[in-house]
């Protein structure tokens, strides 16, 4: 039963009960002592009435109001030639306009307008603190012409040491434009102009783990500053590859690959097959389900793959379907089995009549490369990727996906050949291209808002954090978190900076750095992110139907006067002698 029903039940009770007690005491009384019966009659129906518009003062019916159109101005809101007829308000952001009421939100402004339901946005559109707001209301959004500058920005989110990474954007109303990279000493480290879309792309080599303000610096067709932002780069360590190799027999391409895991700083599990019943092999190294679950990447070749029994296949299968990544390593001839085998995970792999020897494509900047073999074969596979191929554009190296997890087949059988022809970044490239594109890939548990610019005194919402988060500003002080449990999201809390500079969040045993952007840079950025946002809204908002009467809250204050009136007139008879 709700509140009003349990009010209205008290308020009968009361009433009856006092009924009752007044016509027992009448009739109580001598036939000469008994007041008028229309004395009685009037106490009866008062404290009937009474009752009964006391509950009205709690629960006030509603009452039907008509639907009607509210425009809201927002922060560079031009009224210019602009039809202003009928209500509007003014939220913070909002430029001074004589005549139009400001408020602190919109939802106030909708409380205070109960009969709203549509809505005629005027300006750069709704910060996030409005949207909610807008829910089953028809929006219309009229935004100014597009903002002059950087409109659209993107940074490489995960960088590690000597890996390259780069900054790509937009620039809009400024043709001509130039945009210059500089590193955190000031030096230029890249430029360039920008395309007939006004799209640009720089970039650099990471350095170090570390936390670096690069600045990117925009400038006019004269080459005067336009604009500039601060670009914060984040190095972090990478999270190293836990590989497993399974080969048929010891080879200079296996020693070759065991030097490439161990510069790259990956963890390596291997088993090498001497003959029956003999092999190497590291702790690690048996293929089951616990081992696979914990290996990002198993490479082997055709005789590790035939020397498998059918457990052991069934097992990588069930992995390659819960996201590991495989390596096929084509080095012989290949038995109708494994054919078979792959076939089944979609590789036909068939001999062809082709030359062996084949070379790299070739860079200028180096002396001619060794030629290097492959197997002479045909591989095709349904929405295969290619991750290198020779210098005729002939692929060596393919992968498809598999379930969650990746499988590909390598046919060149002597990359060891570049290490000892004095091109060990050429072999360590090849074998980095093959982990990028069939390694499992890294879950980081990363709680950073990727999109936008932060900015002191604005809202950032964080997701996925531990109990106890707290930020610690640049000059030390820290802010502990407000967490709050959202769908599918985890953890989340609100956070309000107060300076510009490097924070970082801690959670658990990690802090994540971030970077606030000083008052000033980004404006063009951030007008473009709102527009674009609003545009959304409006585009996914439930249409209402304009004019049609609505219910909305009736005013209690009518009741209450009556009830005061009544109670007040029953008092008055009860004290007076009239009818007694």
């Amino acid at each position: 039963m709700t509140i009003a029903g349990i009010c209205a039940l008290l308020l009968l009770l009361g009433v009856l009960l006092a009924g009752i007690r007044r016509l027992l005491a009448v009739g109580a009384m001598d036939a000469g002592t008994r007041p008028a019966l229309w004395r009685t009659a009037a106490l009866l129906v008062l404290s009937a009435l009474s009752a009964a518009l006391l509950y009205f003062t709690l629960f006030p019916p509603d009452r039907q109001a008509p639907a009607g159109q509210l425009t809201v101005l927002t922060a560079n809101a031009n009224t210019t030639g602009k039809d202003m007829s009928g209500p509007a308000i003014a939220l913070p952001e909002a430029p001074a306009i004589a005549g139009v009421a400001r408020m602190p939100d919109l939802s106030t402004a909708l409380r205070e307008r109960p009969g709203v339901q549509s809505l005629r946005i005027l300006g750069d559109g709704l910060p996030a603190r409005d949207r909610e707001a807008v829910s089953g209301l028809s929006l219309r959004f009229e935004s100014p012409p597009p903002p002059v500058g950087l409109v659209a920005y993107w940074q490489t989110p995960i960088i590690t040491p000597g890996a390259l990474w780069s900054v790509r954007g937009r620039i809009h109303g400024m043709p001509k434009a130039g945009v210059r990279l500089r590193d955190p000493a000031g030096k230029a480290v890249a430029q360039s102009g920008i395309d007939a879309e006004g799209g640009f792309a720089l970039g650099d080599a990471a350095r170090g783990p570390g936390l670096y303000e690069y600045r990117l610096e925009i400038t006019a067709a004269d080459g005067r500053p336009a604009e500039t932002l601060s670009v914060p780069v984040i190095v972090r360590e990478p999270v190293p590859l836990r590989i497993l190799s399974l080969s048929g027999g010891p080879n200079a391409e296996v020693k070759a690959l065991r030097r490439w895991v161990v510069d790259s700083g990956a963890r390596l599990q291997s088993r090498i097959t001497f003959g029956p019943s003999m092999a190497y092999q590291t702790a690690q190294a048996a293929l089951t389900a616990a081992n696979l679950r914990d290996t990002d990447w198993l490479i082997l070749d055709e005789r590790a793959w035939d020397g498998l029994t059918a457990v052991e296949k069934r097992v990588v299968r069930d992995a390659i379907a819960n996201g590991l990544g495989v390596l096929l390593r084509i080095t012989g001839p290949l038995s109708a089995r494994t054919g078979a085998d792959f076939a089944a995970l979609g590789f036909r792999i068939r001999d062809a009549a082709i030359v062996q020897g084949i070379r790299l494509p070739e860079q200028t900047d180096k002396p001619q490369w060794p030629a290097l073999n492959r197997r002479p074969i045909r591989v095709q596979a349904e929405s295969a990727q290619t991750v290198f191929a020779d210098s005729t554009g002939q692929p060596l190296a393919v992968w498809r996906a598999v379930g969650q997890g990746r499988v590909g087949v390598l046919w060149l059988t002597d990359s060891y050949r570049l290490s000892l022809s004095g091109f060990p970044d050429v072999h360590a490239r090849l074998w980095s291209d093959l982990a990028k594109a069939l390694a499992r890939p890294q879950s980081l548990d990363y709680p950073m808002p990727t999109d936008g610019l932060r900015h002191p005194d604005r809202r950032t919402v964080f997701c996925g954090l531990q109990k106890g988060a707290e930020v610690v500003a640049p000059d030390g002080g820290r802010t502990a978190l407000v967490e709050m449990p959202m769908p599918l999201r985890g953890l989340c809390a609100g956070f309000w900076p107060t300076a510009s500079g490097w924070h970082h969040l801690q959670h658990g045993d990690s802090a994540e750095p971030f970077f606030v952007h000083p008052e000033g840079q980004g404006l063009a950025l951030d007008r473009q992110s709102l527009q674009q946002s609003t545009r959304q809204l409006a585009a996914s908002t439930t249409p209402g139907v304009a004019g049609k009467p609505i219910a909305v809250p009736g005013t209690p204050w009518p009741f209450f006067w009556a009830w005061l009136a009544i109670t007040c007139l029953m008092w008055l008879l009860e004290r007076s002698r009239w009818g007694a």
